[in-house]
């Protein structure tokens, strides 16, 4: 109690036997309307956001005379006005509230209170460490005890981290309820706590946290568990753990034990497990297994997207150059998962794209999204190459239905915009093709996109009329 005492005399510049919401007088509060009585809750909450700042003061004033824990969030709200008067009225509100037995209501508006640490117009570190005290006491830590299971997950992350900070609950329940909890956030801060527990209440909450669905927590309990346990039929399964940061762990560990990965993976190429089979796939490349490679190519045919998609960044981080030309052609798959990680790959091996080369890929396009990739790679290649896949775009008549001219024009738009991003020039071969293409354009442009080109055409030494 005594530490409370001391936080609100730093806080709020009194003794806490001092009346905190005393009036001050002044000329200009005089001047101001009396409020009418009795005041309404919803009217004096309403009033504490008027324009008037004596108004909203005067609310703030009588929101704490009122004692209704409704008001906290409002009067969280005005902690943090631009008027440093409400600022004060506001900031001996809240102490006041928090030694009326508000402290559930506190709990329930933490997330209103930490949002604060964000706002700039004061510090706020001391009115947060008070109600925090407040609330840590033996008297109220029961109610952020209950707030863990609170449905609001904002709730349950600020009661979860009073509970570790604090100390108010011992480790082996907070990991217990924390490591079950629907909310990320929660179960991982819970699992900070894996390494303190010992004995069964260790290996019981690790079983849990080996089969959590969010990798940081599985990881750190099969880190925990590799301190006990090293023996290759454990770390086995791990090799095909669904993310590959444990798996990489797994493998370095069995490779200090000289174990043969590379047959453990080609054996696991003919699994019936998709994700398995994924697994497999990403091992060969990840120990550069080019000599067995020859097994993954037969999955680009596969009829699982996922293992499509793992085959070709295998195959391309294994063959990098000498694949290009496969690569590519699977930017028309079938599966828009696929289309995308080809484009990253693409990318990646600086695969250049002309604008014929897009114009090629959007005709022999089956599926929607390959429209939409393609137009997606358009914005990474060469200026002056988009400008031209653009208006080729407006002249080609099945593809400008498909897109629509409107949507066309706003490329181009878009394209005027980012013009002094690269300074490069155009080559003699692109300057005749925009030439060209501007005369077949012109009627379709709009009249922003015939400005941009015209202009553009004329900078260059094009210029028509």
């Amino acid at each position: 109690m005594s530490k409370l005492i001391t936080l609100l005399e730093k806080l709020i510049g009194k003794k806490p036997t001092q009346q905190i919401n005393e009036s001050k007088e002044s000329t200009n509060n005089k001047k101001i309307e009396k409020l009418q009585k009795p005041e309404s809750l919803s009217y004096l909450l309403k009033l504490s956001e008027h324009w008037n700042g004596y108004k909203r003061e005067e609310a703030v004033k009588k929101l704490c005379a009122l004692n209704k824990s409704e008001a906290i969030p409002k009067l969280i709200l005005r902690a943090n006005d631009w008027v440093p008067e409400v600022r004060k009225a506001a900031l001996e509100s809240i102490t006041s509230f928090a030694s009326k037995n508000h402290a559930e209501a506190f709990v329930l508006y933490l997330p209103d209170l930490y949002h604060l640490r964000n706002c700039a117009r004061n510090n706020h570190e001391d009115l947060i460490n008070y109600i925090e005290q407040y609330l840590v006491t033996n008297t109220n830590s029961q109610f952020v005890i209950q707030g863990i299971n609170n449905e609001n997950e904002l709730i349950a992350r600020a009661c979860i981290t009073l509970c570790i900070d604090f100390e108010l609950i011992d480790p082996v329940s907070i990991v217990k309820v924390g490591l079950q909890h629907n909310d990320i956030i929660v179960r991982a801060k819970s699992s900070y706590l894996l390494r303190k527990l010992t004995g069964i209440e260790q290996v019981n909450a690790l079983k849990l946290a080996l089969k959590d669905s969010f990798m940081p927590i599985r990881r750190e309990a099969f880190q925990i568990c590799l301190k006990t346990d090293e023996s290759v039929s454990f770390i086995e399964p791990y090799l095909y753990d669904r993310h590959s940061s444990i798996r990489e762990i797994a493998l370095k560990k069995l490779q200090l034990q000289s174990v043969d990965i590379p047959s453990i993976y080609e054996k696991s190429l003919k699994s019936s497990l998709v994700s398995k089979l994924k697994c497999s796939i990403w091992g060969l490349g990840f120990l550069k297994c080019k000599d067995i490679s020859h097994h993954i190519f037969e999955f680009l045919q596969s009829p699982y997207p996922s293992v499509r998609k793992q085959s070709l960044s295998t195959l391309s981080n294994l063959y990098n150059e000498e694949f290009n030309l496969t690569l590519v052609k699977y930017l028309q798959d079938p599966s828009p998962a696929v289309c995308k990680e080809v484009t990253k790959l693409c990318d990646k091996q600086n695969i250049v794209f002309t604008a014929s080369d897009l114009i090629k890929i959007m005709e022999l396009a089956e599926y929607e999204h390959i429209i939409s990739n393609s137009l997606a790679i358009s914005k990474h290649i060469n200026k002056w190459e988009r400008f031209i896949f653009l208006l080729r775009l407006l002249e080609h008549k099945a593809l400008n239905s498909l897109i629509g001219v409107d949507k066309i024009r706003e490329y181009l738009f878009e394209w005027n915009e980012d013009f002094n991003k690269t300074y490069c020039q155009p080559s003699m071969k692109q300057l005749k093709i925009m030439e060209t293409l501007y005369l077949s354009t012109k009627p379709l442009l709009g009249t922003e996109q015939f400005n941009v080109v015209l202009f553009t055409l004329k900078t260059l030494g094009i210029h028509k009329d």
